[in-house]
């Protein structure tokens, strides 16, 4: 594979690495085996950028694509699309690892990857909490609570158009 962007993580000895058809891999760096396959883009990467501490991964596709991951369970945290020229870099990971800067239309846009303050907006875009339904689709066995604080718990399951 011809690498085209690459990041070695010295704590947990492996190295993740894209190929000019976008595909990005995490190997073993003692074996060099492919241990995980992450969701690429369509065509090479421009970069992939790690978070000061490790955590999270940006990579930033020619495609127009900036994606968000979870560098311990390779979980794609977001997928945002970039208007900038294919020549210019498509999104910037803050050190901290809680945002990323994306150039939109009219400028670049600050996106942020903070739990609370994405929940938050989850809550207000919903307007409520997970019905009891929608609570056991996605946690399982997990028992119900509420996730936010200013709607009432959620009763059954949520219909189209209600």
């Amino acid at each position: 594979m011809m690498v085209t962007a690459a990041w070695w993580d010295h704590d947990r000895l492996r190295v993740v690495g894209s190929d000019y058809a976008g595909l990005v891999q995490e190997y073993d760096a003692e074996t060099a085996a492919s241990v995980a396959t992450l969701p690429g883009s369509r065509g090479a990467l421009q970069d992939l950028t790690v978070s000061d501490e490790g955590r999270r991964l940006l990579s930033a596709g020619q495609d127009g694509n900036v994606q968000v991951f979870d560098t311990r369970s390779w979980t794609r945290l977001g997928a945002i699309p970039s208007f900038a020229p294919e020549e210019v870099t498509q999104g910037y990971l803050r050190p901290d690892g809680l945002a990323v800067a994306v150039n939109d239309r009219l400028g670049v846009t600050e996106w942020t990857l903070r739990p609370e303050d994405l929940a938050a907006a989850a809550c207000t875009l919903a307007g409520r909490n997970l019905s009891h339904t929608e609570w056991a689709t996605y946690f399982g066995d997990e028992g119900y609570r509420r996730t936010c604080p200013d709607y009432p718990s959620g009763e059954g399951s949520i219909s189209p158009g209600t």
